[in-house]
This record gives C-alpha cells, structure tokens and sequence, in this order.
C-alpha cells in the first residue's frame, strides 16, 4: 500500500477538522477503487462471451419462484 503525503488548507482543516477530511478522503478512494474493479469486471464479461443478461434472467426467475413458494404460497 502506497502513502500519499499531501498539503491541505489550514482553513479548512480548521472548518471540518482533519478527522472530516481524511474519511472523506478515504471514501472517495474507496469510489475510485469500486469504480476500477466495475471496469475489470465489465471487461472481463465482455471477454467470456458469457450472455450475462441471460443468466441474470434465470437467476431473477429462480429468485422470484423461491420467493412465492416461500412467502405467497397461501395469498396466490
């Protein structure tokens, strides 16, 4: 793991506190790091010749079927 060294306004340190700053740092770090792996993960997809929206759909089918059995036997 890299350590970024960085100056920051004595203002705004003063204003929000150096607490307030750095988590709002490392929460757009965090954004940033889910951003990249979406990208990876889209790639590959795209790689596999996978049809994606496909499996998808036979999970949600088999996810809503469980969820009547479970829930909505009685009501349907």
């Amino acid at each position: 793991m890299a350590v970024i060294k960085m100056e920051v306004d004595d203002d705004l340190v003063k204003e929000v506190g150096l607490t307030s700053v750095k988590e709002y740092i490392e929460g757009q770090l965090s954004y940033l790091k889910l951003h990249y792996l979406s990208k990876k993960i889209g790639q590959a997809l795209k790689e596999s010749k996978i049809d994606y929206e496909k499996e998808l759909e036979k999970v949600r089918k088999a996810a809503w079927k469980e969820y009547q059995e479970k829930y909505l036997k009685d009501i349907l």
